[in-house]
């Protein structure tokens, strides 16, 4: 019998943002994107929304692990992550990040209203 594979809290987060523009009339973003590849790196967005959809690219990066020692709060990277976001606005993108307890409180909603209007 195969084992169940649960949603990751990173999946549960994405969910939620793509049921938040369902149910306000915004398009869906893309999850996963690719987006440096033309200047050799392999760096994705957690959900995005290119100039197909939208005016100008946006990006949304949802941070974990910030009160457990992960990813996001190590230094090697911190410089990793601040590297990738500098690249992903030198391209152009607008990366607006949030952290889960940011997502949960409904801080996000606001922001991204404003940045998709």
């Amino acid at each position: 019998m195969a084992k169940l594979k649960l949603p990751t809290k990173g999946e549960l987060a994405a969910d939620a943002v793509v049921a938040w523009c369902k149910r306000n009339g915004f398009p869906e973003p893309t999850r996963e994107m690719l987006f440096a590849e033309n200047v050799g790196r392999k760096w994705r967005f957690d959900l995005s929304w290119s100039l197909l959809v939208i005016d100008r690219p946006l990006a949304v990066e949802i941070n974990g692990g910030g009160w457990v020692n992960g990813r996001h709060n190590r230094g090697s990277s911190l410089e990793d992550e601040y590297e990738k976001l500098a690249h992903a606005a030198a391209l152009g993108w607008r990366v607006i990040p949030v952290t889960h307890k940011q997502l949960n409180r409904g801080e996000l909603w606001p922001l991204l209203k404003m940045a998709l209007t």
